[in-house]
């Protein structure tokens, strides 16, 4: 997210982003170059892993926004193409006009693309610090987890379940997990 690429998460740092890449993304990604969208395959469902945090350096608060950039678009585009999987998108920044200030760049697009596409059976994204989900009517599930982790509410700490089927049908819920 965007409070690993800078300071607070609102100012973008090449440094710190070179950190993170080195330290957490390519260790998870067993010591390669990573070239995004990451895909994975697992249990029958593929996942495209998108970097919402590429770039915004021309905004008034760089990364409280998110931006994919012409190439990751492009090269989702191309990974959608293959209808054979169900697939989950996943990136940090929400694609939701209602919240332009924290909002990707490329929300539209993204948005009109998955819709384009039955195989992309859900959006998952943070950044909103609260849990929602909705479906947009291509059938496209949208979730935000609920926020952090470690913060408790209501005497307990919170996260949001995907479970996902092997017909290609996807469930959210919210899981409490009282401290």
């Amino acid at each position: 997210g965007n409070h690993d690429c800078g300071n607070k998460g609102l100012k973008w740092d090449r440094e710190a982003r070179a950190r993170f890449d080195s330290q957490i993304i390519r260790p998870l990604m067993g010591g390669v170059p990573v070239r995004w969208p990451i895909v994975w395959r697992v249990g029958g469902w593929r996942f495209l892993l998108l970097d919402s945090c590429a770039g915004n350096n021309d905004d008034l608060v760089p990364l409280a926004r998110g931006e994919i950039g012409t190439t990751q678009l492009a090269r989702l585009e191309v990974e959608l193409q293959d209808e054979h999987e169900p697939t989950v998108i996943a990136l940090h920044h929400h694609p939701l006009r209602s919240d332009v200030l924290h909002a990707l760049d490329e929300a539209d697009d993204l948005v009109a693309m998955c819709a384009r596409r039955p195989q992309a059976r859900a959006v998952l994204f943070g950044h909103m610090h609260r849990r929602c989900e909705f479906h947009d009517e291509g059938g496209v599930d949208y979730a935000a987890d609920a926020g952090k982790t470690t913060a408790e509410v209501g005497g307990a700490l919170r996260y949001t379940l995907h479970t996902l089927a092997p017909d290609g049908s996807i469930g959210h819920r919210e899981v409490r997990v009282t401290t």
